[in-house]
């Protein structure tokens, strides 16, 4: 591997997953005997079976293994791996994947090509390999090494740039299944899920895990947690971004079983509301009030129908605000709506925005 690779990525403070499949023995072997290199390489996933593979990005791909969507995927995977192992001083994780079909010991019927793709925290760069058609043991060999030589140069060029229109490419490949189960399975069916905690969870704290707990106690189910790519009155989250929190909340929930769902264009709880028509939402008593509001631009009154025709169910955990512990005791919803509001036991004033 070039001295400047090792440089930059030692000067970025990098914290490198490399993930592969078909190809990238090359690489990994320059990234791993380069003296230093344990400074930014968190670490490496083979991939060979197709199952394998199924097992890593969570899904059966309905198009080949070795394709644009699949190697995203992997950098997905590989770059929440990364946030995970973060240590010491490194602060930019980096996952960089290439899935790959290279020559073997006869001559495909389709084209040898390779797709490669990075993800870290303010950047995405996707990058197809058209691959000389071959056979052989020498071939493929070489294709290992122009791949490696590509994703050197990819990193070299690239690490720490980003642009917005790459932002919305991996969002859009994030969400085709923005669901990620405690297996590490990820989907798009959310019909087994009834007990929804919207919230940004930047950081988690002590309210959070009280407000679920109590959750679960009070209606024996998983609650599965939410984040939104569109929160109202707030900056879109980028794609790392939601991917970074989600890699910190499920080693946060190691054991703990919480499915994590990311949703894009449901900002307000009306729109998840009919999204999840029967589900049931954790909140706090912060937002519970912002329901009674209309600068928030709902008729109240119909927005509250409108979720009771919905089945829809609040469960509340107190919290302070503004130096005064609101609670939904205290804050009086209209009495024909009450039914659909529960309180959470318990207080923890704690929030996000503090710790930050």
């Amino acid at each position: 591997m070039g001295n400047s690779l090792h440089s930059i990525l030692t000067e970025q403070k990098a914290r490198v997953h490399f993930a592969c499949a078909g190809a990238g023995a090359d690489f990994i072997h320059r990234l791993w005997r380069t003296p230093g290199s344990s400074a930014y390489l968190a670490g490496a996933s083979m991939l060979q079976a197709h199952e394998a593979v199924e097992r890593y990005i969570g899904y059966k791909p309905e198009e080949s293994y070795a394709s644009e969507s699949v190697a995203t995927d992997m950098a997905i995977k590989a770059f929440m791996s990364s946030v995970q192992s973060k240590t010491g001083n490194s602060d930019c994780p980096v996952g960089i994947a290439v899935t790959a079909s290279v020559a073997s010991n006869r001559i495909p019927r389709g084209e040898q090509r390779a797709h490669i793709a990075l993800v870290q925290q303010n950047g995405f760069f996707q990058q197809k390999l058209g691959l000389e058609k071959t056979e052989g043991k020498a071939a493929r060999a070489e294709h290992d090494q122009v791949i490696a030589d590509t994703l050197e140069n990819l990193l070299v060029n690239h690490i720490g740039e980003g642009e917005e229109e790459s932002q919305n490419r991996l969002l859009e490949q994030l969400m085709k299944n923005p669901v990620f189960w405690p297996n590490g399975k990820r989907g798009s069916n959310r019909s087994d899920l009834n007990v929804f905690f919207p919230a940004n969870f930047n950081p988690i704290h002590d309210g959070h895990r009280l407000a679920w707990q109590e959750a679960e106690r009070l209606t024996n189910q998983v609650v599965a947690f939410m984040i939104e790519a569109r929160p109202p009155n707030k900056s879109p989250i980028p794609a790392q971004e939601l991917l970074r929190r989600i890699a910190i909340l499920k080693k946060e929930d190691e054991g703990l079983g919480h499915p994590m769902v990311i949703t894009k264009g449901k900002p307000n709880y009306i729109d998840k509301a009919r999204a999840f028509p029967g589900s049931s939402f954790v909140l706090g008593a912060d937002a519970a009030l912002r329901l009674f509001d209309p600068n928030w631009g709902y008729n109240v009154e119909e927005m509250l129908s409108e979720l009771d025709n919905l089945d829809t169910k609040f469960l509340v955990l107190g919290r302070e605000i503004d130096g005064r512990f609101a609670s939904l005791e205290n804050m009086n919803p209209p009495e024909k709506f009450r039914h659909l509001f529960q309180a959470l036991e318990g207080r923890r004033d704690v929030s996000s925005s503090a710790l930050r």
